[in-house]
Formats: C-alpha cells, structure tokens, sequence
C-alpha cells in the first residue's frame, strides 16, 4: 500500500472516530437535558408503594394519590357555588392542622417525612411577586415547590407572596391564580395564598399602607377564587402588641404631610399622632368577603432583657391572642389588641398561625438546667394543649418556623426547628401521637372540588 494510500485511510478513520465521539456526546447532552427538563419543568408520576402495590401516582377527584390504571378521570376543579359547609380548606371543628415552613435551600416536604414518620399537612414557602403581567412570581420555582409537595405523597402549600410594589396590574393577579389552578390540577396540591404578610410593621417594603394594600389583597383573592375552590386566602398581621414598632425599618412611619391618607387611616383614634392608642390591625383588613382565613404571625422571641434560651412563659399564647398582655401598659390601647376576639371569634373564620415558634439561642449561654428540648417542648405543648384549643376553638392551623437564621449580627442567631434535631424531632413526634384525637397530618387528609377538605 502506498503512503499516500494509508493517508487517506488514516484520513478517513479520523473522521469516522471524530463523528461518532462527536454523536455520543451530543446525544449526552441531550439526555441530560431532557432529564434536567423532566425534573424541572415537566416532571413525571413517581413510582411509590401505596398499599403494598408498585405503580404511579395519580391523583383521584379526592385529591388522594391512587395507583395507576385504578382512578377514573381527575375533573377539573373549576370556582363553582357548590356547598361547602365551612371555608376552603378549613378541616373539620375539632381539628388542627400541623405544618411547616421549610428551608427548601436543604430540606423537603419528603425529607420532613422521613424524619418524623408523617407528612406535613402544610408546606410554606416565600416568593416575591412583581407587576409582570405574564409571570408575576418565578414559575419555574413556584412549580417545583408543589412538586415537592407532590412527590411527599400529597398536602397543602401555603404560598407566602412578598408583593415588590403594592402597585400590581391587575393581570399580574390573573396571571398568578390561572397558573396556580393549572398546578393544583396537575398535582393534587390545594394552595394557601398569604399576600402581604405582617403588612402592619415597617420591616418589608409594603409595610404601613393600607388602602394600597387593601386593594391589592382584594384584587388577590378575586382573581384566586375565579379559578379554583383549591385555592383560600390568608389574611396575616404581625402580633401587634407593641405597635407601632420601634426602630429603623424598610419603610417608615407616613405622616400628615408625606402620606395624608394612609396617615388618616392609620391614627384611629383621631389624635393627630399614631402611638400605642391606635389599633394595630384594624385598618389593614381588607373585608369578610375576600378573606378566608385569618392568620398571625406569632412567636416567643426572648431578648437580653429576659435572659435567652428561656422556658415559654405559661399563658403566652393566650393573653397575646386576646390583648391581655397589654392590659398592665396603660399607654397601651389592649382592647384593640384582642386580636381572636375582634378578627376571629366575631367573624367565624377559621384562624392559622402562619409561622410560629419558640428560638434556641446557640451563641447565647444556656439557663441553668435549661435544654433546647426543654424550651421548644414549652412551645409545642402550649401551642397544641387541649384546654388552649377549648378557649380558641377556631385555631385551625398551626405552622412551625423550620429554620435557623440571624436577624442581623452573628450573635443574634437563634434556632427555630423543632424536626432537625433527632432527640427533639422524636419527643415532638411521640407528643402528636399523643393528640392525634385533635390534630391533622397530611397523611389524614383529602379534598373536594368545591375548597372542602375531608379527614381520612
């Protein structure tokens, strides 16, 4: 063979080797990216066990997951004026639903059940929400969040939405609610909106406005109930016993000068000045007919001045509910602090506690004889006792802060998780057994087309 010959051979398998190194790794590529796809944007049934059969999820009219081949067809769940004896998704007098917010950064609705032998009945999780007339909040986050939820074997989502501007088009509401009923048709996964949370404080940027924020909670819940019975509003102020709140915030107090109306609305009593004689909630309630649920945001957050990492104080919970706490304070307007009674009780919602909990302070010394365990488990016994859900009988859902977090210096991390410690995870799961006549898991729970949620 001549060498010219053998050059051309050499030639040729070059090129054959370099075009089918070439197809593997586009081919490569391109099934990595279709999984990538299916996980992300369009993600497939997951193969579970449910009473001891092999098959894919599907989710029945129910709202349960069933195996495959087994379910007739899922409806669609359209907004109809189908009966409904109590609010969407409010469980039955009696009962409680237990939830809680996660850090998605690490955990998951299915890892949470892992660990603590029961789903979730609610998830939380925050997303901003900005005046975009076709994707106001990051769908791609928005879907995985219910996926998650999905994959757990099934629950709630509790959607806290973190408006940028209070000044939002009203196809951004329209947008949202549309995409929300296409996910809860596709996952069997009914949706809490929490717009605006703790709208009363002056440490988020739609803070201390309330005829904007009105209007904008009003437009929310419009939209969301024109597409799907699945989906019930929160309405959720920060505990408001020391409002108006001290100290440097996102957005500041609005003045006769700067803000008239918002000025006007907020100094209720009429004084010419907002102090601790107004009412902390009133003006930012934005009417029976476009809210579901009442919510409030309420925790145990010892300082130095109480000493940290201390037990729960007995009746917390109770005199913050009812504005007892604030009866000693005579500068303290404590009858417009009753937050059950004015919002609650008078008006026969069902009532959440959104986010919740009692802190251990790692950086900060320990009392004397005083565990981690032993001041969370003051919180949970409190927060779930018989005789405190007699009193509130409307306390419908409770919601744990499942996170450690700083709120500005190192020294001022604190703790809030209740299921990330084994020791505490295992006492708190012994205790739920032990209440299991009154609260609600996921696993305990099914839903209706028409907001009516079913305990199985």
């Amino acid at each position: 063979m001549s060498p010219s010959s053998r050059n051309r051979i050499c030639g040729i398998l070059f090129w054959v080797k370099f075009t089918v190194a070439f197809l593997m790794s586009a081919g490569g590529l391109v099934f990595l990216s279709y999984k990538v796809f299916s996980m992300y944007k369009s993600p497939s049934p997951k193969a579970v066990t449910l009473n001891g059969q092999e098959g894919q999820v599907t989710i029945g009219p129910d709202g349960k997951p069933v195996v495959a081949g087994t379910a007739p067809p899922v409806p669609t769940c359209l907004a109809s004026a189908a009966p409904r004896s109590l609010a969407r998704l409010e469980p039955p007098n009696g009962r409680v639903l237990v939830g809680f917010h996660l850090d998605w950064a690490y955990d998951t609705p299915s890892r949470l059940t892992s660990r603590m032998g029961f789903r979730p009945a609610v998830s939380n999780a925050f997303m901003t929400m900005t005046p975009s007339e076709t994707e106001p909040v990051n769908y791609d986050m928005l879907t995985w969040h219910m996926w998650q939820v999905y994959l757990s074997g099934g629950g709630m989502f509790e959607l806290t939405l973190i408006p940028s501007t209070l000044n939002l088009p009203d196809a951004s509401f329209t947008a949202l609610s549309v995409k929300l009923k296409e996910l809860i048709e596709k996952y069997g996964v009914p949706v809490f909106i929490r717009f605006g949370h703790e709208m009363n404080g002056n440490w988020l940027p739609y803070g201390l406005q309330p005829a904007q924020y009105i209007t904008a909670f009003r437009k929310m819940s419009v939209a969301a109930h024109a597409q799907s019975d699945l989906i019930a509003t929160i309405w959720a102020p920060n505990i408001g016993l020391t409002y108006p709140f001290a100290g440097a915030g996102v957005v500041t107090m609005p003045t006769l000068q700067s803000d008239p109306v918002n000025f006007a609305l907020l100094d209720t009593n009429a004084d010419g000045a907002i102090n601790t004689q107004d009412d902390p909630y009133g003006p930012f309630y934005p009417g029976d007919e476009y809210v579901d649920w009442i919510g409030l945001s309420l925790y145990w957050y010892p300082t130095a001045a109480v000493g940290f990492n201390v037990l729960v104080p007995a009746n917390y919970l109770v005199t913050s509910l009812n504005g007892a706490a604030a009866v000693p304070f005579p500068t303290i307007n404590a009858t417009a602090r009753d937050f059950y009674g004015r919002f609650v009780q008078a008006k026969n919602k069902p009532f959440a506690f959104p986010e919740s909990g009692a802190p251990w302070a790692p950086l900060e010394p320990a009392q004397p004889g005083i565990t981690e365990l032993d001041v969370k488990r003051s919180w949970w016994t409190q927060m779930f006792s018989p005789d405190f859900h007699a009193a509130f009988p409307n306390i419908k859902m409770v919601v744990n802060f499942e996170e450690r977090k700083s709120d500005g210096l190192p020294q001022d991390e604190r703790d809030w998780r209740i299921t990330n410690d084994t020791v505490i995870a295992s006492a708190f799961s012994t205790f739920l057994q032990q209440q299991a006549t009154f609260t609600l898991v996921g696993n305990n729970t099914a839903f209706a087309c028409n907001g009516g949620l079913v305990v199985v």
